[in-house]
Order: structure tokens, then sequence, then C-alpha cells
């Protein structure tokens, strides 16, 4: 079996959805006419790191998974890309509670969630050992 991929890489535009929707569209349509089987988005490329829009902007995530849905069926194209880790790590346990969350809670743990506890534990350790020394 042969893959054939495409990394479909462009500059985001921060915050503007449409216009980064409308250039993966026609990407995908150029890079399934060429022969693609799987085509690769850049991370956030929807809608780029718009921090201050985001909770706005996460509210079209349904609408672009639908499309993009769309266009693998009718492209026969497979479609990878990030839109949000809140988006995919709250999505399964939202839709699929009953599976296994493990895998998910570990990534967490071991991402930002891990780094803040992380910080967290060092400065007590630090704090603790030094009060140990002075007494």
């Amino acid at each position: 079996m042969t893959i054939n991929a495409a990394a479909i890489q462009f500059n985001v535009k921060q915050g503007d959805v449409d216009a980064n929707l409308a250039y993966v569209r026609e990407a995908l349509h150029r890079v399934a006419a060429q022969g693609a089987t799987l085509a690769v988005l850049p991370e956030m490329w929807s809608s780029g790191f718009a921090y201050k829009n985001l909770n706005e902007l996460a509210l079209r995530t349904a609408g672009i998974v639908d499309e993009l849905l769309t266009l693998s069926r009718e492209l026969k194209l497979v479609i990878v890309g990030g839109i949000s880790f809140l988006a995919g790590f709250l999505g399964p346990i939202i839709l699929t509670p009953q599976a296994n969350q493990g895998p998910l809670v570990g990534i967490f743990i071991t991402g930002p969630v891990g780094f803040v506890l992380g910080i967290i534990a060092g400065y007590i350790y630090a704090v603790t050992k030094h009060r140990d020394k002075t007494a």
C-alpha cells in the first residue's frame, strides 16, 4: 500500500477562521488532485494562537470538523491537523465518556499541567530544604 502525503504549510491568519479555512479548502483540493492520500495541516491552522479570542473561536470547531469530514470523504483524503489542545483533549472525554481516558490524562499530566505541578513541587521542596538548613 502506498501513501502519498502532502504537508500543507501556510501563513495562518491570526483569528481569521474563514480565510484560513478557505485556504485549506483550496489546498486540500489541489493536493488531492495531485494524488495525495494524506494531508497534514499545521498546528492551530484554523485560527492561529489568537489567545484573546480563543473561547469565541473554539465555538466554530464543530463546524470546521464537519467541513473537514465532508472534504475527507469527497476527496478520499485523510486529513490531520491540530485545531486546539483543549478541543482535542476534552472532545473524547465529552463524546465518549465510557472510553479509557488514561492516555489522555497521561498526556495532560506530562503537558502543561505537569509543567506547572513540577514548578510548584520544586518550589515547595526548595523552601522546605532551605528551612531545614536554617533551623
